[in-house]
Formats: C-alpha cells, structure tokens, sequence
C-alpha cells in the first residue's frame, strides 16, 4: 500500500499579522503537524495558516515541478515545512531530517493530502470572515444554499442537530455531513428516502477513526484511483456550478446515470446553511459501486458499522446488511 501523508491542524483566528487582501483584516494562524505512516513527525506552532495555503496553492497549480518550502516567519529555522523531489516520489518534513522517517510519497498521495488541507482551512477561513485566496476560481470550495433535496425527510426541514451528539448544526460555524440513501423501485417512478441522517464532523472523524486504518486505507485509493480529488473538484464547477442535481448525476464509482439506478446514496458535507462543493463531496454512489466499497473494509470495520447503524439508525441486525456505510 501507498504511504500515507496527513496534515492535522489547531486553529484560531486572529487580528492580521500577515495582510490577506481582499478581505478583512483577519487571518488563520495556528500549529500544523505532519503526519507520516501514522506517525506525527513535524509539529509547527503559530503558524501563519492563510500564508501557508497560498504558497501551497500556488505550489500545486504550477504542477508541483520544482521543491517547496516555506519559511516559518517566527522562527530562526528556515525551510521549517519542505517538500523535496526523490526521484520518483517527495519526502516531507523539515530541514531537520532526523525528525521525519525515509518514506517517499508519491504525486497523488501528497497532492491529496495537500488539497484536503487547503479545503479545511478554506471552510475555517469562511467560518471566521477572512479568504484564504484572492483569487474566486482558483478557491477548492464553493458554496450554495442548502437545498429541499438535503432537508431531513420526517420533518422536511433542515437537520437541526447531529445524530450522535445532538449539537446544533443551526450555527453557521457548524462543519456537518448529510447522508441519504434512496431506493427506486422497478418499473414505478416512486423513490423511497430508506435512511437519512447528519453527523458533525467531529463525530464523523471519531467514527472514521473507530476503522480499521487497513480500510481506510483500501477506501482512500478506491476514490483517488478513480479522479484525483482536483481533477473533480475543477471539472464539476465547470461542468455544474455549485448545483447538487448536477454534481450527483452520476456514480462517482461507475458513471451510471442516477435515473438508471434502482438504489444510490447521496452524501454532502455542509456549513450552517448551505452545501459545500469540494474535492469528493457532495457525491453520489449506486448500489454497485457502494458494494465496492464495502468489500474493501475488514470485519472489523463491518462490526464498527454495525453497531452504529443498530445504536444510532435503530435498524435490526437482519436488516444491517442492506445498509451502506457512511464514508471513510
């Protein structure tokens, strides 16, 4: 399997040290760290978030062709954060090689770590007023009210709070992910809602971390094998805008067209009031695709799941097999 590359990062905001123009004078700074093969190798503190994702976007839009580093502007150590070309593959870390492991990281995988990255500093960047990017078209997420399809069936309104936790999800601030999933049956054109719900995403990374990290693992190359999570994210803003119908036309997995699915699944990640559109999300997947993905996690995973759709779904043992899990 591929090595594995993370970034983890506390945030704050705080009154501007470094400009972002436009916007206001307000930034991100706080502590990143590195994580390689599980392993925290490189933690930097105070650290001028908003800075730091614009190096590292302009880093990839140029193709990642030549070696990045950035200057930690309050420390005396320069090159605190580097990327280094060896041969086929990067290394990451510092100048202080002794702290991170010799794993080389391919395109993809550092690519996907870095984009992943700049989507949560972009959706935190929103929740505090400021823009990480001067640029519009060149942001990694957009943004649209939160449409009737994504409202809680039962109620027809908008989730109002997490299903594990309970906490709101009014509050604009608030990072949630919607999962629905729908069965057509044939020769009618009736379409079934067979479960819906909302997680925030601290509970959704509690439960992400509950698997197995062989299945993360397997689940991560299945969607990065099919688009790199850029390549997505630039083709279907062009293609749709921030439109949900559009976005979700189609198996991300197979490419079969939504009305030509008897059952699919539909999952968005949201802030406050609105859907976000970044590098997987929303997506949606048909029952072949989703019995993929299921194939690729352990049993220990399975069990996870299990007992998460029998503790917070309410569905009976005999009938957990004909759910899908939420995504990893």
């Amino acid at each position: 399997m591929p090595p594995t590359l993370q970034f983890k990062h506390e945030h704050r905001p705080f009154t501007s040290r470094v400009p972002v123009t436009p916007g206001p004078d307000r930034v991100l700074e706080g502590t990143l760290t590195v994580v390689i093969e599980g392993t925290a190798c490189l933690s930097i503190s105070d650290l001028p978030m908003a800075t730091l994702a614009n190096r590292l976007k302009d880093w990839l839009d140029q193709g990642m062709v030549t070696d990045f580093s950035f200057d930690h502007s309050k420390s005396s150590e320069r090159g605190v954060l580097t990327f280094n070309r060896q041969g086929a593959g990067w290394t990451a870390g510092s100048c202080r090689p002794s702290m991170v492991p010799d794993v080389i990281l391919d395109d993809n995988v550092l690519a996907e770590a870095v984009t992943t990255l700049l989507t949560e500093l972009e959706a935190l960047a929103k929740q505090y007023g400021c823009r990480l990017f001067p640029d519009e078209r060149s942001q990694h997420v957009a943004f649209a009210p939160l449409p009737p399809a994504l409202h809680e069936e039962t109620t027809g309104e908008p989730f109002k709070s997490c299903l594990v936790c309970k906490c709101s999800l009014l509050d604009p601030d608030c990072l949630y992910l919607i999962e629905k999933g729908f069965r057509k049956y044939p020769g009618s054109k009736i379409i079934d809602v067979i479960h819906d719900f909302a997680l925030c995403t601290d509970c959704l990374k509690a439960l992400s971390e509950s698997y197995s990290g062989e299945s993360r693992e397997r689940v991560q190359a299945y969607f990065r094998n099919i688009a790199p999570p850029r390549d997505r994210f630039d083709k279907g803003l062009k293609e749709y805008g921030p439109d949900l119908d559009g976005w979700t036309s189609r198996c991300f997995g197979k490419g079969t067209p939504r009305e030509e699915l008897d059952e699919y699944q539909i999952t968005c990640l949201c802030s406050g009031g609105e859907v976000m559109f970044c590098q997987y999300w929303p997506i949606m997947l048909g029952s072949a695709a989703l019995d993929e993905v299921m194939a690729l996690l352990s049993k220990e995973t399975l069990d996870e799941l299990d007992d998460f759709h029998g503790k917070h779904l309410g569905i009976p043992p005999e009938f957990r097999h004909l759910f899908r899990p939420v995504l990893v």
